[in-house]
């Protein structure tokens, strides 16, 4: 199984990101080629400052 995701950082990570995907990335990664990836380019549009883009990635 190949498997592709990816996450945001714009915002905090919370515990509805572990339990929605952070956990299956986990268990996922045992089944086959796993690639996963913080969609940081995605933060340009939602979070504005620097500083604070920079602290979320």
């Amino acid at each position: 199984m190949r498997i592709l995701s990816g996450i945001t950082p714009s915002g905090e990570p919370h515990i509805g990101n572990y339990f929605g995907a952070i956990r299956q990335y986990v268990e996922l990664q045992a089944k086959g080629q796993a690639i996963y990836f913080i969609a940081d380019y995605h933060s340009m549009n939602s979070v504005r400052d620097a500083a604070e883009r920079r602290r979320l990635v």
